[in-house]
C-alpha cells in the first residue's frame, strides 16, 4: 500500500498539475470514457476494502481472547490493557464503518456492532434491565439475537468504563456479570467480524466479485462498473454528513443541554473526538485510492484540477485541526479552547463536504455517458 501520510498541499499540488501534464490534459479537455472506474473499483476494494476488513476481524477476535482472560483473573492493570484493546478493536472498526453497504448491511449487522446514534440512550436502559435481572430468561437468550442495543462496541464500552470498571476491579457477583456479559459481547462482535470479512472475498457470491465484476451480464447489484463508484463516494459523503449533522453538534451542544454529552459518540469510553479523527483520516486515505487509482485521479483525468485543490486542501487542513484537538468529555464541557476549535472543525469538515458534493455532482453530469 502506498505511504498515506499528509504530503504538504504546495507539493500536492505541483504533482496534480504535472499529473494533468503527463496526460495530456488541459481543464476540460479530458473525456468521461478515459477514467476507469473497473480499475477504480478493484483498487479500493483489493487495497482498502479487503484489508481493512481484515484488521477489523483480527483485531476483534483479539478483543474476545483479551476479555475472556481479563475475566479469569480481574485487576487493575488486566482492566487498562482491556480498555487498550478495546481502543485498538475500535480503531479498525472505525476505520472501516463509513462503508455501509455490503454484507455489513444485512441482518442488521452495523447496528448490531455499533448502536450509535442513541438518543433514548437505550444502551443503557437496555443494560440496567439485563443486570436488574440477570437470570432472566430473556438475560439467558443467544447474545446474536438480543436487541441491537445488548451488542457491540457501544455497549461493551459501557461495560469495561466508568462506574462499570470501578465494580470489575472491585470484584463480586455485580462484576462477574459484568464479565459474563463483556465475554459474549466481544466474541459476538468477532464472529460477526469474521462473518462480513468472509462474504466480502470468500465464494461466487462474493461482495467484492459484485463490485469488480460490475456492468457484466447478470449482475444485479450492480448494473455499472460506475455505479459501484458511486456507492463508495456516497460512503465518504455519508460519513461526512455524520461528522456535521450528529457527531460535532453533540459536543458543541453539550454545555447548553443537561446529559447531552452522554448521547456523543463513544462518550463512556471518551472516543468522541478520536473517532472524528479516524474517520477524517479513513475518507481521505479512500478518496486519494491506494496504490495508484482514487477519486482524486479521477478528477485529474477530467481536467478538474481547481476541485483536486479544493478537495486536497479542504482534507488536509480537517485533518490538521482534528489532529491537534485532544480533550477528554470534561474539556469539551468546559474549555473554551478545545470548544473553538471544534466549532471551527465543524466549518472546515462542512466545507470539505460541499466539496466533495461538487464530486459527487461531476459523477451525475458530467460522466453520465458512463454512469449507465
Amino acid at each position: 500500500m502506498k505511504n498515506t501520510g499528509y504530503t504538504p498541499f504546495s507539493l500536492k499540488l505541483f504533482l496534480g498539475l504535472a499529473a494533468l501534464v503527463s496526460l495530456g490534459l488541459s481543464a476540460g479537455a479530458a473525456k468521461a470514457d478515459q477514467i476507469d472506474f473497473s480499475k477504480l473499483n478493484t483498487n479500493l476494494t483489493d487495497n482498502y476494502v479487503l484489508p481493512h476488513y481484515a484488521f477489523f476481524a483480527s483485531s476483534a477476535d483479539r478483543l474476545a481472547t483479551e476479555t475472556e482472560d481479563f475475566c479469569k483473573s480481574p485487576s487493575s492493570g488486566g482492566l487498562r490493557l482491556l480498555q487498550d484493546g478495546f481502543n485498538q478493536g475500535m480503531d479498525t472498526f472505525t476505520e472501516i464503518s463509513h462503508i455501509n453497504f455490503g454484507r455489513i448491511a444485512v441482518h442488521d449487522r452495523y447496528k448490531r456492532l455499533f448502536f450509535w446514534p442513541d438518543p433514548e440512550k437505550k444502551v443503557e436502559k437496555a443494560l440496567k434491565a439485563y443486570f436488574d435481572n440477570p437470570d432472566s430468561e430473556a438475560a439467558k437468550e443467544n447474545i446474536a439475537r438480543m436487541p441491537p442495543q445488548m451488542q457491540g462496541y457501544v455497549t461493551l464500552g459501557h461495560l469495561i468504563f466508568g462506574k462499570n470498571a470501578e465494580i470489575l476491579v472491585k470484584g463480586g457477583k455485580k462484576a462477574g456479570a459484568i464479565c459474563a456479559l463483556a465475554v459474549r459481547i466481544t466474541r459476538n462482535i468477532a464472529d460477526m467480524a469474521q462473518q462480513i470479512f468472509a462474504e466480502w472475498r470468500e465464494g461466487p457470491g462474493a461482495y467484492a466479485k459484485l463490485i469488480e465484476n460490475a456492468g457484466e451480464p447478470g449482475n444485479t447489484e450492480y448494473n455499472s462498473a460506475s455505479k459501484a463508484s458511486l456507492a463508495y463516494l456516497d460512503s465518504i459523503a455519508g460519513m461526512l454528513a455524520d461528522i456535521t449533522s450528529k457527531k460535532l453538534p453533540l459536543l458543541l451542544n453539550a454545555p447548553n443541554e443537561k446529559d447531552e454529552i452522554k448521547r456523543a459518540e463513544c462518550w463512556c469510553s471518551g472516543r468522541s473526538i478520536r473517532n472524528i479523527q479516524i474517520n477524517l483520516r479513513a475518507l481521505y486515505e479512500m478518496y486519494r485510492g491506494i496504490e495508484d487509482f482514487g477519486f482524486d485521479d479521477v478528477l485529474l483525468r477530467q481536467g478538474q484540477g481547481w476541485l483536486f485543490n479544493d478537495i486536497e486542501s479542504a482534507f488536509e487542513n480537517a485533518i490538521k485541526l482534528a489532529n491537534s484537538i485532544e480533550a477528554d468529555n470534561a474539556q469539551i464541557l468546559k474549555d473554551e479552547n478545545v470548544r473553538k476549535n471544534l466549532a471551527d472543525l465543524q466549518s472546515k469538515v462542512k466545507k470539505l463536504q460541499l466539496n466533495t458534493r461538487k464530486l459527487h455532482s461531476l459523477f451525475e453530469s458530467e460522466l453520465k455517458a458512463v454512469l449507465k
